[in-house]
């Protein structure tokens, strides 16, 4: 796309009081994605800073074969910077947010007296918005989760994951480093999809605050003075504030015109140009309305967990006590060795899912039963040192629970949360 391209997408874009047709909009994604999808099962949201369209299309392409995705375009909201792009992500499409300044330079999304201005704020409005248990997490911290990361995420209805590592290393990194990190983070986020999805995460939405300009620096005829008047907050590629003056060099509206309420004003330039600004880097931009900046991806992805083998050379089995799942039921697990060298027996967990949420709480074990955590560590037979001593474990479906009619067992790894066995489609008869 030329400069001049750019300048008519964005007269048409203005034109249209930057609403495309059938392109959700940012504001929309909680309640017409998120909240459905959690009447399916557990999920999980990503948030992630400055993923473009089209890394969101080469992301699809790496995922295992057996997870069913799907990509769409939706419109980020006006000024695409990070603290609005975030702030729109944890909304509901019946908020009716302001775009208001909030000192030392910065602007933030108001929801009726509450400033969404950082992470903090905006998780907080989050999960008071959200009906069902919500955790935060970065994705840093699934890479290699701690026992209580794991825990968080076994008794949570919702894991929101925000990254803002692509946005950060381009504003500060060499250009040729920065490509690099944005193809590796991609790589990221599926080790993160894999580990979710042994958790019980039956849908992961993926999404962006906003995408991004990167090429050639910006050299002096490209850079335009800003609107003047009151300046609010200003980026290369945006201007908010009030009083500014018009110019044929940038779109200058009120933030009523993209559904803000408030009484800012905003300019964007037309083309590729940048304001004139202190500071900053000249190759990597973000703020305007070029569709690499507005466009976002929308990606949907249908988890299929995938029973795996231990590491040590053990495998398990397990049987329902009876031929349905009823208020108390029983599990028994056995194992044998497939190597004869370096015998570990695992501590495992075994729960009940109905529709993708655990339904049970584990009651006891024949051995090996930890009270605190409900884990179960397995040991070696004292008289076959190749199979594991048999255990059965007791499952209890507390009265307050409702299942559906049929239900899942799994057997997972209380450690890394992988999945050893599952089985499936198994009728639950309660009688009290």
């Amino acid at each position: 796309m030329c400069s001049s391209d750019l300048s008519k997408f964005v007269h048409l874009l203005a034109q249209s009081r930057f609403d495309l047709a059938d392109i959700p909009q940012q504001n929309h994604i909680v309640s017409d994605f998120v909240l459905p999808a959690m009447e399916e099962g557990k999920v999980a949201y990503f948030l992630v800073d400055a993923l473009r369209y089209e890394m969101g299309r080469e992301l699809i392409q790496i995922l295992p074969a057996d997870n069913v995705a799907k990509i769409e375009a939706a419109q980020a909201t006006v000024p695409t910077i990070t603290e609005i792009g975030m702030a729109s992500l944890v909304l509901k499409k019946d908020d009716n947010p302001s775009l208001v300044g909030v000192g030392s330079g910065k602007i933030a999304l108001r929801i009726r007296e509450s400033d969404l201005k950082d992470r903090a704020s905006r998780l907080d409005y989050f999960g008071d918005s959200v009906d069902g248990k919500v955790i935060s997490l970065k994705l840093g911290e699934l890479m290699n989760p701690s026992k209580s990361v794991q825990e968080r995420i076994r008794d949570a209805d919702l894991i929101l994951v925000t990254s803002q590592e692509i946005d950060e290393f381009a504003e500060q990194a060499e250009t040729y480093q920065a490509r690099r990190y944005m193809d590796d983070v991609l790589h990221t986020l599926r080790r993160a999809f894999h580990f979710l999805s042994d958790f019980g995460v039956s849908t992961i939405i993926v999404t962006a605050d906003h995408g991004y300009l990167f090429g050639e620096e910006a050299d002096d005829p490209m850079k335009i003075p800003p609107p003047g008047g009151e300046t609010v907050d200003l980026h290369r590629r945006v201007w908010v504030g009030r009083g500014g003056a018009a110019n044929e060099s940038y779109c200058y509206f009120k933030a009523g015109d993209v559904g803000l309420g408030g009484d800012l004003e905003i300019a964007v330039p037309y083309g590729f140009g940048v304001f004139k600004v202190q500071g900053g880097g000249l190759a990597y931009f973000h703020g305007g309305l070029s569709p690499q900046e507005y466009i976002i991806p929308l990606i949907t992805i249908q988890t299929s967990p995938k029973e795996q083998e231990l590491p040590t050379g053990i495998q398990l089995s397990i049987t329902l006590g009876s031929k349905h799942i009823s208020r108390i039921s029983t599990v028994k697990i056995e194992g044998i060795a497939t190597t004869i060298t370096d015998l570990q027996p695992p501590k495992i967990r075994v729960e009940i899912r109905s529709e993708g949420n655990q339904i049970s709480q584990p009651l006891s074990a024949l051995y090996g039963y930890e009270q605190a955590t409900g884990d179960v560590q397995l040991k070696m037979s004292e008289t076959d040192t190749q199979t594991i001593d048999p255990n059965t474990v007791t499952l209890l479906i507390p009265p307050d629970v409702k299942p559906d009619k049929t239900a899942a067992i799994l057997l997972l790894d209380a450690n890394t949360g992988v999945l050893l066995k599952k089985l499936e489609n198994i009728p639950i008869e309660i009688t009290f």
